[in-house]
This record gives structure tokens, C-alpha cells and sequence, in this order.
């Protein structure tokens, strides 16, 4: 059959850093790193925990301005064949609350939002701490997602009735269907 030559390829990597998102091209083999070819760069809107939320909306402004960025940042010849892959980086135990339609019902509260503290200890004294450990593998402190939830229909009944399923902050960017609501 011969050998198959793979042109250049673009992998698009995403990453968060301090609430920016940043982006890396880079040009090779679908196998390897290659070299960086663009950046771009665009910061979120600032949190100060204990309340520490964000718009998922904003993060989609921020990946456009920054791939808009790193895009125009590569020099003339080094422009991929194809893109091959993107790959998107984020903070885990963030809720992004979204209802019937897929609509973000309000701004995500992210994994530093520590306002749901008193609901996270009261769903570990209900189960208990080993019970906690035993069936998911941790007790869940106030930044884990469960106790933002419980946190959601104590303070917002009417955002919580819209809830129908809920994404990672990840999942939200990468645009895929959010978890269920179990």
C-alpha cells in the first residue's frame, strides 16, 4: 500500500490559567506537539470567593477573542492543512445550571464559590463521612458540585425548578449535552 503521509495538522489546545483563557496552536502529527505556531489570549470576568461565579457565555466570548488572536498571531506559511483536534481544559466542580431547552438558566458557580459550606455539611451529617466515602470515593466539601446544587434549591427555588440538567464547566465550552439530573 505504500507509506500514508499525514500533512500539517492543527491541535488547538485550551487551558485556564487564573481565569484567563489561553490558547496554544500547534502545528504537527496528530502524534505529536509540533511547534507553537499562535497565541491568544483573553481574560475572564474576575471572582472573589466566597461567591465566585461566571457566565458560561463569557467563557464563549473569551474563546472566540482568543482564538481570533492566536489564529491571526500565525506567520504567513505556517498555516495548517487541516484542524485535526481541539482540546479544552477547565476547572472541575463547577455547576453551570441549565434547563429543558440546554439555556443557562443563571451564571455558573465555580469550584471556588464556597457558599454552599453549610450544605455540604449537612449532606455529610445526613449520610456520614465514611458513608460519603465509602459510596463515592470522598466527603464532599463545599466546593464539590452536589452541595452547590443542594445550595441552588435553597436559595433560588425558582432557578432550581427550571433545573433539568447541569454541565461541568468543560463540558459547557466544549458544547456538549449536560449531565442529567439523577
Amino acid at each position: 500500500m505504500g507509506d500514508v503521509h499525514l500533512g500539517p495538522t492543527l491541535l488547538v489546545v485550551l487551558s485556564g490559567d487564573r481565569g484567563d483563557l489561553q490558547q496554544l496552536l500547534r502545528t504537527g502529527q496528530p502524534s505529536s506537539l509540533g511547534e507553537s505556531i499562535g497565541v491568544g489570549r483573553s481574560p475572564h470576568p474576575a471572582t472573589t470567593p466566597p461567591v465566585s461565579e461566571q457566565h458560561p457565555h463569557d467563557w464563549w466570548s473569551a474563546f472566540q477573542i482568543a482564538m481570533r488572536q492566536a489564529v491571526a498571531t500565525v506567520e504567513v506559511g505556517k498555516e495548517p492543512a487541516e484542524v485535526a483536534a481541539v482540546s479544552v481544559d477547565a476547572q472541575a466542580h463547577s455547576l453551570v445550571p441549565v434547563d429543558a431547552s440546554g439555556a443557562v438558566i443563571r451564571p455558573a458557580k465555580l469550584w471556588n464559590d464556597t457558599t454552599s459550606v453549610p450544605e455540604a455539611r449537612e449532606l455529610v451529617a445526613r449520610l456520614g463521612a465514611a458513608e460519603w466515602a465509602r459510596r463515592a470515593g470522598s466527603v464532599p466539601p463545599g466546593a464539590f458540585t452536589i452541595s452547590k446544587v443542594l445550595w441552588l434549591a435553597r436559595h433560588e427555588p425558582k432557578a432550581f425548578a427550571r433545573l433539568q440538567r447541569f454541565a461541568a464547566r468543560r463540558l459547557a465550552l466544549r458544547g456538549e449535552p449536560p449531565l442529567p439530573l439523577i
